[in-house]
Formats: C-alpha cells, sequence, structure tokens
C-alpha cells in the first residue's frame, strides 16, 4: 500500500476526479483513453456482454482533448461524455461500474494517448488504495477494441490464481475480413499483424526473455507494479511499448492467450506509429506490403545471446569474445562499448543467473530494436513479411507451409496461444 501511496505523491498532479466510493473488495479497473470516437458505446456494450465474475469491476473512460484541438473536436468529446454519461446511467450491470472523466484542455505539450492512459491509470491507483487492494488490476483498452465475452472474467480468473503475476500482455486478433472497410485495410493488417507475431516468434526462438507483445488494448498490470515503475508516461505515441518494457524487464510477467481482444483495424493518424499509420499508408497506396526484418538478422543474435555466457562460465576476457561475434553484432556495438559494458556486468554480479539478468537488462528490447533498425541500413535487406515469416516457420520444421498471408497469420496465432497455454516458446 505504501508504494500506491508514494507514487501519488511524487508522481500525480491530477486531482481525484471520482468521488463516489469504490466497493471494499474491487478487483479490475479497466482504463479507455477516448479522443474524438464515435464507436465508445459498442466497446462499452461489449463489456457489458461479459460473464458475470466474482469480484467487482470499474471502467474509467477518459475523453480527452487537448488545448490545440479544434472547437469541433471538443464539441464532439463533450457530445460523447453526455452520451457515455446517459447510456451508464441506464445500463443495469452486475458490480460492473461505468465512470466516464472528461478531461478538456490538457498541455499540448504532452497531451495524447499516454497521458489519458495516465489519467485513467492513475485515478485507478486511488481507487485501489481507496479499498485498499494494492494487488488489484489495472486493465488497458482502447475505445475502438471489442472483447470476448469471457474477457473480465478470464483476467479475474488468471491474477487470482497466479499471485505471483505482476503483468500480463492479453491475446488479440484484428478482424481480417468484412464490410465496415475497404479490403485493403483488411490486406493491410492481416500483413502488419504477420509482422507483429513474425517479429515475437523469432525473439522467442532464440530464448530472447523480454519477448511479449506491447499493445495497448491488450494489457494489464497489478497496481503495485504499476505505481512501482513510475506509472504511465505521456508520450503520444509508443507510450504503451515505453511502459510495459518497464514492467516485463523485472519478471513475473506473462502471456494470457485464453480470452482475446478485438482491435479495430481502421487507419488512422492520431498517432506518429503503429497499426493506424501502417494500416494508412496501405489505403492511400503509400505501400501494397510489408517489410520486416530479415531472418538471419535474429540469427546473429541467436550466436550472440547463445555464446555471451561463456565469458563469464569460461572466464573469456571480453575482448577476445569480442572477435567470436557476428559481423553485424561488433559493427552494431563497437568494441569499446561492448567491453566497457561487458566488464560493468562482470562487476556486479556473482553467478550465472545474476550475469545473464544483468547482461539482458543492458541488451533490452530497446537495445534489440536499435540493432536491428541500423544492421538492415547496410548489412540486411527488408523482406515482404510472408516470405520472412515462412522462411522462419521452415526453418522451425513447419512443413508444408501455409500459401497465403491469411493462412500463415492464423498459423502464427495457433502457436502463440499454444505457447501462452505450455508457457514454452521452444
Amino acid at each position: 500500500m505504501k508504494s500506491l501511496e508514494t507514487y501519488l505523491l511524487r508522481r500525480v498532479s491530477f486531482p481525484v476526479r471520482i468521488e463516489k466510493p469504490p466497493l471494499t473488495d474491487l478487483f479490475n479497473v479497466v482504463v479507455i483513453p477516448c479522443h474524438d470516437e464515435a464507436g465508445i458505446l459498442d466497446t462499452l456494450n461489449s463489456l457489458t456482454a461479459c460473464y458475470p465474475r466474482k469480484y467487482p469491476v470499474e471502467v474509467i473512460i477518459v475523453i480527452n482533448t487537448s488545448e490545440k484541438d479544434p472547437d469541433d473536436a471538443a464539441n464532439r468529446n463533450r457530445k460523447t461524455y453526455q452520451e457515455v454519461l446517459q447510456w451508464a446511467e441506464n445500463i443495469k450491470t452486475d458490480r460492473l461500474s461505468f465512470f466516464p472523466l472528461l478531461a478538456e484542455d490538457l498541455p499540448a505539450k504532452i497531451s495524447g494517448v499516454g497521458l489519458a492512459r495516465k489519467i485513467g491509470m492513475d485515478e485507478a491507483v486511488r481507487r485501489f488504495i481507496r479499498c485498499r487492494r494494492p494487488d488489484g488490476i489495472i486493465t488497458s483498452l482502447d475505445a475502438d477494441t471489442l472483447v470476448d465475452s469471457d474477457y473480465l472474467l478470464t483476467i479475474e480468473k488468471y491474477f487470482s490464481e497466479k499471485p505471483e503475476t505482476e503483468g500480463v500482455s492479453i491475446y488479440f486478433e484484428h478482424p481480417l475480413h468484412g464490410t465496415q472497410f475497404p479490403e485493403m485495410v483488411y490486406k493491410g493488417i492481416t500483413l502488419y499483424e504477420l509482422h507483429l507475431r513474425y517479429f515475437l516468434f523469432a525473439l522467442r526462438r532464440i530464448n530472447y526473455p523480454f519477448a511479449y507483445h506491447t499493445v495497448g488494448s491488450a494489457f494489464a498490470v497489478r497496481a503495485e507494479a504499476y505505481a512501482r515503475q513510475g506509472g504511465m508516461n505521456t508520450r503520444q505515441g509508443g507510450e504503451d511499448f515505453y511502459f510495459l518494457q518497464k514492467i516485463i524487464k523485472y519478471g513475473h510477467y506473462a502471456d494470457l492467450t485464453a480470452t482475446r481482444v478485438i482491435p479495430s483495424p481502421r487507419p488512422g493518424t492520431k498517432v506518429p506509429f503503429g497499426t493506424g499509420p501502417e494500416i494508412r499508408k496501405f489505403l492511400t497506396g503509400e505501400k501494397t506490403d510489408f517489410f520486416t526484418y530479415a531472418p538471419e538478422a535474429f540469427a546473429d543474435l541467436s550466436d550472440f545471446f547463445s555464446q555471451i555466457i561463456d565469458i563469464y562460465r569460461k572466464k573469456i576476457p571480453p575482448e577476445t569474445f569480442f572477435l567470436r561475434l557476428p559481423f553485424s553484432i561488433r559493427e552494431f556495438l563497437g568494441e569499446k562499448l561492448f567491453v566497457r559494458k561487458i566488464n560493468e556486468v562482470l562487476g556486479n554480479v556473482a553467478s550465472e543467473r545474476t550475469f545473464m539478468k544483468r547482461f539482458y537488462h543492458w541488451f533490452d528490447m530497446f537495445r534489440v530494436i536499435k540493432y536491428l533498425n541500423e544492421s538492415h541500413k547496410s548489412l540486411f535487406i527488408k523482406q515482404p513479411v510472408a516470405a520472412a515469416a515462412a522462411k522462419l516457420l521452415f526453418k522451425a520444421g513447419v512443413v508444408p507451409l501455409p500459401d497465403t498471408p491469411k493462412a500463415l497469420l492464423q498459423l502464427y496465432r495457433n502457436t502463440e496461444k499454444k505457447q501462452g497455454e505450455t508457457g514454452s516458446y521452444n
């Protein structure tokens, strides 16, 4: 409880927004950022259709407007706020409460989805302090997203049965066909999701310990873990990735694949990168395919990671070990940086386990992505995602291979769900 109270004192500058006291056995608070969204009631109705649970759930909808937003967007947000208020008053649900919050004129410099999530999640911390529940769950969802009917029950059951777990990435599937969007949108989202799953599968094949999806509409963390890692950031894009990396690196993180989140495949411009901007490129004709990292780049990472323990186990000097590394790794790191960092690691460990832990805290997901991007500027060539995904499956012994991107994606989905169920990634 103290960590939550300390967090509020040091990291929260917004006033209390929900005066109504929570039920004493409140278990889960779902936070939904909402900016100029016409379909928010579809998301809320999806939650009301969920199976009954043992413990209460609150849903906080942060309807947010920046000081730089035009008047018509602000007016639509106010209309949405009133619609959600009226909707919530008319909905009778079993221990499921909805709290729309109108956050207007937010500072332009930091306004966006990160700040909106932070406002809602910080309010969730206050709710759990009031009912003295530091192990309560804060679940992140989006305003254009649907969920399966067992969504809330599965989250409750998972965290209840696994008290050591501090956070989870929740399984998701984008719609791959329909009449709501043009066909190019569905083609684009198929390739983009295939890229996300290929990237994850490639890292898990080489036993990278921090390989999890970081999708803003599909994760949940304990309030205590949220507070301990400094809460949500206020980035205007990628806030989910940056926040979850802090949670994932300190362990007790997992996949929850027994339910499903269904994010929208719609194109968008609200964030600088991610699903919306990528799909917009397909819609405008800027893209007709999606290019991803070459499997060979992951193979070099595999060589690096599989050998690194020899420095500790066999007492190999870092300068000597550096010469054994694949060329792409040597080019990326440089000898001086590698030797300095490895010596720092060696100077603070007393076992193989702590050596590997400190090594991966240095070579974290940020560094992995930087390596992949740098190495593809001169050494590797990005490949069409379907070709790269098929090649990786073939290396993993999967035959015969599917012959369409959609079929490849389905195979990756099935593999990921099976991995989540068994906890085995090899």
